[in-house]
């Protein structure tokens, strides 16, 4: 009877351990792939006063009042930095597109809000949208207290998002792109929320976002596996030398 036991024992031990090996053997482990960025557009909608002044809607450049000189209206710009098609590393921030604001003297009606609809293909296509309202002073001897410069007087452009990230999916694998917003520089290191731009001048800011790889929940053969070999190693510390 003993010796019968011991076979048994050894038996499902052997079982137990080959069972385990081809079931936690078939899990696939994510592993991410190589990115390309092939396009990043941008477009203006939804405008807020202004008028029959405000051109450029459903482009990347919008412009808004009537011109004091040089017959230069203010306007916001948006250039996407693809194509050509950049490639991109998971983990690691990258420069999506260049925003500018450019300031001149103009007569109202002014601008006082527009939207910026943003398009990127990953793979996948991807949306966006900010908000932007924009403060046009009237450039008279008493500035707004966001007065920086010595030129009456700096105009204001602040911009906000309602949504800054996306789940995706390229070959099973399963991605989150954020946006991570603007920054005067192109690592992401120095976020900017708005513009105060002189009159005659330019202000520009560096979109910036990132795409993480999903990490893959563990399908339920698996999860059997995992349970299997927790018995494997059970059975074995039961079978110790003295019951053998």
């Amino acid at each position: 009877m003993k010796i019968l036991k011991k076979t048994l024992c050894l038996a499902t031990a052997t079982v137990s351990i080959a069972t385990c090996s081809v079931v936690v053997g078939n899990a696939t482990p994510a592993v991410a792939l190589d990115l390309t960025l092939s396009s990043v557009t941008g477009s203006w909608t939804n405008p807020v006063g202004g008028g029959s002044t405000v051109s450029g809607l459903n482009t990347n450049e919008i412009r808004w009042g009537e011109p004091f000189s040089n017959n230069l209206k203010s306007g916001l710009r948006f250039n996407g930095t693809a194509p050509p098609a950049i490639p991109i590393t998971t983990e690691t921030n990258f420069v999506l597109g260049r925003l500018t604001h450019l300031n001149f003297p103009i007569i109202p009606p002014i601008l006082t809000g527009a939207d910026l609809n943003i398009a990127l293909d990953v793979g996948e296509t991807q949306t966006f949208k900010y908000a932007f309202n924009v403060n046009e002073t009237r450039n008279r001897p008493t500035c707004p207290s966001f007065q920086k410069s010595r030129t009456p007087c700096d105009d204001q452009i602040n911009f906000t998002s309602a949504l800054n990230s996306n789940t995706f999916s390229v070959e099973g694998q399963e991605y989150t792109l954020q946006l991570l917003g603007f920054s005067s520089t192109a690592d992401g290191s120095n976020p900017v929320s708005d513009f105060i731009t002189e009159e005659r001048k330019a202000s520009s800011a560096f979109l910036v976002g990132r795409i993480t790889a999903v990490r893959t929940i563990p399908e339920p053969a698996t999860v059997v596996g995992l349970s299997l070999l927790g018995l494997c190693l059970f059975n074995r510390r039961w079978r110790s030398p003295k019951q053998l």
